[in-house]
């Protein structure tokens, strides 16, 4: 009799030992695959430069503007966000508007182009405006034939290397952010972008909002404002 229980207990802990050997096994390998398909996927959307789905496109006027997690000044900061950067719209506005400063506006929902990281920011054009609604990234897609690529704050060699020309009108210090569209073949055809420059004596951005187009004879057509530096 002692020694049927003595097997008895043997075979429960040796399955017990199976189990604690197993489970934990288990775990690790659902972890690794589960890390592999979110690394797969992150992997894919930095290689491109342009996003899967089209939104209207908005533009910061604030350095280190607060990107929060949710729609509330207490919220947590998920990122900052650069002066001149491009955001995505997500068609999202809270139905409440929020006061910072002298300022109230909603809140709007957005996107990073770079990280594809989402939240919201405070939606007065003191810090964010619209730069491209998605109407028109639509057209000029569907009349190019090809995508749309964004980019964020190049440097002037770095635009001209995108562009695939030299644009004189720029000296080094300038800054660009907006989209290019290109045709079948790949190749830039149409771009529109927002150029900055500090002036350090009269302490004035200089912006230029141009657009850029080869199918033109590569024609350079900008406008001109000055605003307080931030």
């Amino acid at each position: 009799m002692i020694d049927a229980t003595r097997r008895d207990i043997s075979v429960h802990i040796g399955r017990w030992w199976y189990l604690l050997i197993f489970i934990p096994w288990l775990a690790i390998s659902c972890t690794f695959d589960h890390k592999g398909d979110k690394t797969s996927g992150s992997h894919s959307t930095r290689d491109s430069t342009h996003a899967p789905e089209l939104h209207s496109l908005y533009i910061v006027n604030e350095d280190k503007l607060r990107l929060r997690k949710y729609p509330d000044r207490r919220s947590g900061i998920q990122s900052t966000l650069s002066y001149n950067e491009m955001v995505h719209y997500l068609d999202e506005q809270t139905d409440f508007e929020d006061q910072v400063g002298k300022y109230s506006a909603p809140w709007l929902h957005v996107q990073r182009v770079k990280d594809e990281r989402t939240g919201w920011v405070f939606g007065h054009e003191r810090f964010v405006q619209p730069f491209e609604d998605i109407t028109t990234l639509r057209e000029k897609q569907k009349a190019h034939g090809g995508h749309i690529t964004l980019f964020n704050n190049l440097n002037r060699l770095q635009l001209n290397e995108k562009l695939g020309t030299e644009l004189h009108s720029f000296k080094p210090g300038w800054r660009f952010s907006g989209y290019c569209c290109t045709d079948s073949t790949d190749a830039v055809v149409y771009c529109r972008f927002r150029a900055i420059h500090p002036d350090q004596k009269t302490r004035k951005w200089q912006i230029l909002t141009c657009i850029w187009d080869a199918t033109n004879t590569h024609t350079l057509r900008c406008d001109s404002t000055l605003l307080d530096a931030r």
